[in-house]
């Protein structure tokens, strides 16, 4: 008897440890207008960023030209098996093994013009910069903070950027249409003492100017270490490139997310972001880091002069004139 008992028990522990997993597991499920679907799963236990393609769901792109544009409706449905947020974002990436020339692969990620707005006509996401990467990200916005299950509708204006190089146009044919989905933390409440003093160096004291808890050397190059920002009083407004480590959240002066970025060391291969990341902040706008990150005003690349003829190259020159 007490074998069967001890059985008995041991079964409806696993069965307990069963139900437990399943429920532990969440799904997407993204619905084009025509009633295409896309669906995965993930655990709610992880906080890796999940990658999905849905390129075949965008569809009608195909001989799209800057007269016209076309009109995507995506519905994102997340049924989060704890109730934990889920934070989302459109990603345009070059697939992996493409031949083109890198250089011409990222332009590609420009090549449409994109706007995002919600079922009120109001507006997620319109071009802003140019993208510096290897893929872009159009943040969402945040799923499942008030119920385990949500839907929300997204309508994607697509058109050909007017200053786009229509020989991109097959560059833009391999780019991939990808949903991206990581839980969401909510940033810490700052505290008197939660943001650490950068170390620096006594030189560099000398050339710098505490700005609040963020510090700008002469060269205008503002350092912060973990905490939350705000610009026009931290930091003023304008295009910077972010270097760093660490997720970087940009949020609106309405509070709405912006843009989420990871950044990596320069040499470390090892951790998922971009080594750089250009950004364009606006005075009201909130900043939330969380480890050093470097903010350097924006330049344009310089361009390559072209070599000067040598000296045996002008004789040749002169002879070839002569004659």
């Amino acid at each position: 008897m007490k074998k069967l008992l001890s059985g008995i028990t041991a079964f409806a522990a696993a069965l307990f440890m069963t139900v437990n997993v399943i429920a532990a597991t969440s799904s997407i499920s993204i619905k084009n207008d025509a009633g295409d679907d896309v669906s995965y799963t993930y655990e709610t236990d992880g906080t890796a960023e999940t990658v999905t393609s849905i390129k075949s769901l965008m569809t009608e792109l195909d001989g799209l030209s800057a007269q016209d544009s076309v009109l995507q409706t995506l519905t994102v449905t997340s049924e989060s098996a704890d109730n934990s947020p889920v934070e989302f974002k459109l990603r345009l990436s070059v697939a992996e093994n493409a031949d083109e020339d890198i250089a011409v692969e990222y332009a590609a990620l420009d090549y449409y013009s994109i706007q995002i707005t919600d079922t009120d006509g109001n507006i997620i996401y319109s071009d802003e910069e140019e993208t510096d990467g290897a893929y872009k990200d159009i943040p969402l916005g945040i799923l499942n903070k008030n119920s385990g299950e949500e839907s929300r509708i997204f309508n994607i204006a697509l058109s050909v950027n007017e200053n786009a190089d229509l020989s991109l146009k097959e560059s833009a044919e391999i780019l991939d249409w990808s949903i991206v989905s990581n839980a969401y933390i909510e940033p810490e409440t700052e505290t008197e003492n939660s943001v650490e003093e950068i170390a620096l160096t006594e030189e560099n004291r000398e050339n710098t100017e505490k700005t609040g808890t963020a510090y700008e050397d002469k060269y205008g190059v503002v350092t912060m270490s973990a905490g939350e920002y705000v610009c026009g009083e931290d930091i003023e407004s304008g295009l910077y490139t972010m270097t760093g480590s660490g997720r970087v959240h940009i949020y609106t002066a309405e509070d709405a997310l912006k843009a989420t970025v990871a950044l990596r060391a320069e040499n470390d291969d090892s951790s998922n972001g971009v080594s750089e990341y250009v950004i364009n902040l606006s005075d009201g706008e909130r900043i939330v880091t969380e480890a050093d990150v470097k903010f350097t005003p924006y330049t344009e690349p310089k361009a390559t002069a072209s070599p000067s003829p040598t000296k045996a190259e002008d004789n040749d020159s002169d002879t070839a004139a002569s004659s």
